[in-house]
């Protein structure tokens, strides 16, 4: 059976009306904060984190190092990047003369 505040946290989704949402997004938070005062479930705590975008200082650069991990390691799949590479730099350079018609 799920928890009292996440069937509210759930019904505040639909509530208010089509203009509610800061009214929903309080509801939310008040379920947030009410779910970390109990201690309750952590994935629970986590996943009303990430949709009230409050993390902490420490889970952000958690995150920002699992996404560039990420990303360098899909980059070094890429098979096709050496040549982008040289391709690129094969590309006219900036004039300077952005936005002066030339």
């Amino acid at each position: 059976k799920p928890p009292r505040v996440l069937a509210v946290w759930d019904a505040a989704k639909h509530s208010f009306g089509p203009n509610g949402i800061h009214l929903r997004e309080m509801v939310r938070l008040l379920c947030c904060r009410y779910a970390f005062s109990r201690g309750g479930d952590r994935a629970l705590r986590g996943r009303m984190q990430w949709r009230l975008d409050i993390w902490s200082h420490r889970q952000r650069v958690r995150f920002d190092r699992m996404m560039n991990k990420g990303f360098w390691a899909r980059l070094k799949g890429w098979k096709g990047l050496r040549q982008f590479l040289v391709k690129a730099h094969e590309w006219e350079t900036n004039t300077g003369k952005l936005g002066q018609g030339a």
